[in-house]
């Protein structure tokens, strides 16, 4: 942690070398339990006071200047700046916490979600030119086939463009 207050909670709490490790350990964490809850549970509120304060400050600003209104104005600045690492801090901390917590759960769920999707992607069924429904897998690839052979190919047996080519394109077939 970056907090200044952090060092010398970890120093104090660890200090007793009377107790066991389990006993300083759970004692450790309600010191930085209640310290954490003293020290950061308000600091989205404390973050919307000092925004509201400085845009108050700022619009008494606009009316008249003054040398008081300029230095709380730029202390509250540093204050809220502070605040934003904190939350920065905050949010970091919450999502290692709960990636580590849920980890294992969300890779369950991601790769149950990606069997189900996959069941859903699969065609099982199609309807023809004609209308009639076309059900099961070797039917399904004749239909699929048929379908994007008619429409990748053409009718056209001659062209005029081509014969203005002849002779540009080496014959590999000697026949024609």
């Amino acid at each position: 942690m970056d907090h200044w207050e952090f060092g010398s909670l970890v120093a104090t709490a660890w200090s007793s070398s009377k107790n066991s490790f389990s006993l300083n350990a759970s004692e450790f964490a309600e010191s930085v339990k209640v310290w954490s809850k003293n020290c950061f549970d308000n600091i989205f509120h404390k973050k919307r006071k000092i925004s509201k304060r400085l845009l108050d400050i700022q619009k008494a600003l606009e009316d008249h200047f003054s040398q008081f209104l300029v230095h709380l104005e730029s202390t509250l600045l540093k204050e809220f700046n502070d605040l934003l690492v904190q939350e920065k801090d905050i949010w970091a901390l919450k999502a290692r916490t709960n990636s580590i917590l849920w980890d294992e759960v969300n890779t369950k769920f991601l790769q149950t979600s990606t069997i189900i999707r996959r069941k859903h992607n699969k065609i099982l069924v199609l309807r023809n030119d004609v209308g009639d429904w076309i059900i099961g897998d070797k039917f399904l690839k004749i239909h699929s086939h048929s379908f994007f052979n008619n429409l990748f190919t053409t009718s056209c047996t001659y062209s005029s463009r081509a014969t203005s080519l002849f002779g540009f394109f080496r014959v590999l077939d000697p026949s024609i």
